[in-house]
């Protein structure tokens, strides 16, 4: 069995925050993801096999949104 657990590392309070502290979106999820794994740590939580990081995998979100907007399981909403 393989656990993954995955990390949103850029959504909306990523970007606020980098643009308040004037540093850039990767170091303030750094910094978050660090901290997340030792809290993890602390309470006995194992980390998991895969953790990927969003910002990774873009193109493959893209793709699974648009076949899912073709199969008529999605929509765009004011062409977004």
């Amino acid at each position: 069995m393989t656990f993954v657990r995955n990390f949103t590392d850029v959504d909306d309070r990523i970007i606020k925050r980098a643009q308040q502290e004037g540093v850039s979106a990767a170091e303030i999820s750094e910094r978050l993801h660090r901290r997340v794994r030792t809290d993890m740590v602390s309470i006995g939580v194992l980390p998991g096999d895969v953790e990927p990081k969003a910002t990774e995998h873009i193109p493959q979100m893209i793709a699974l949104i648009e076949r899912l907007i073709r199969k008529g399981m999605a929509y765009e909403v004011d062409g977004t």
